[in-house]
């Protein structure tokens, strides 16, 4: 079964391209897409494996089965009071406002399930109690809520009122009016004639997408969005 996923507002990033080359110069995106590139690298090993094979993207290299190893393997070879559940499923911080690759359990009902959330910091879990990684407390269980991400300048990782650049390899700085003609120049672009733009939409397959390519190589954007460069 796919996993279900929670939703967000649209996400997107503005690409400046050479038309002749189709070489992707940089990519201008606000806090929201930069959140969203910065949840998702964030994700565990372990979640990007999962999302990566249960795609149609597919998953590449071998660490799969090492993950299916650990999904096959009967609880009672590992040691006591070491859950194997907690390998599949890690916990991770999601209290950003970029949650388009959030895995939820399978056979859940986005409008009925358990979240459980430490009382003193922002870590959440879906689905199953477990122990705050941070103070080792007891996590609060809260019944039947959508996920509360907060909305603004707290929420995410990133401040707003502000652009940035990514690089084609994924490399992402503050960027101004001033710098951006600045980057272009140190890229040794000279003819702003062929230098066009194309805005595309971020959303969960273009994160897989863009997940699977980082992990190949470092012409990231471009390998993704290479079919909307006309």
């Amino acid at each position: 079964m796919a996993e279900s996923v929670a939703k967000t507002s649209q996400i997107s990033l503005k690409i400046l391209y050479d038309k002749n080359s189709k070489k992707v110069l940089f990519a201008e995106a606000d806090k929201e897409a930069i959140d969203f590139l910065f949840y998702m690298m964030s994700l565990p090993l372990t979640t990007v494996t999962r999302l990566l094979s249960k795609s149609e993207i597919g998953m590449v290299g071998c660490l799969n089965n090492l993950r299916e190893s650990v999904s096959n393997m009967d609880q009672i070879y590992f040691l006591e009071g070491e859950n194997k559940d907690l390998l599949l499923n890690p916990l991770h911080s999601f209290s950003v406002q970029a949650p388009l690759l959030l895995p939820v359990p399978d056979n859940t009902n986005l409008t009925n399930y358990k979240i459980y959330k430490c009382p003193n910091h922002r870590i959440f879990s879906i689905g199953y109690m477990t122990k705050c990684t941070r103070c080792n407390i007891n996590m609060c269980v809260n019944y039947g809520e959508q996920i509360a991400v907060p909305d603004g300048e707290s929420s995410g990782f990133v401040k707003g009122l502000l652009k940035y650049s990514v690089m084609d390899n994924l490399v992402v700085k503050p960027i101004s009016p001033i710098s951006s003609i600045c980057l272009l120049k140190d890229i040794n672009v000279k003819d702003l004639v062929n230098v066009h733009e194309v805005v595309v939409v971020l959303g969960l397959n273009e994160g897989l997408k863009i997940l699977k390519a980082s992990l190949e190589g470092e012409s990231v954007i471009t390998s993704v969005f290479l079919d909307k460069l006309v």
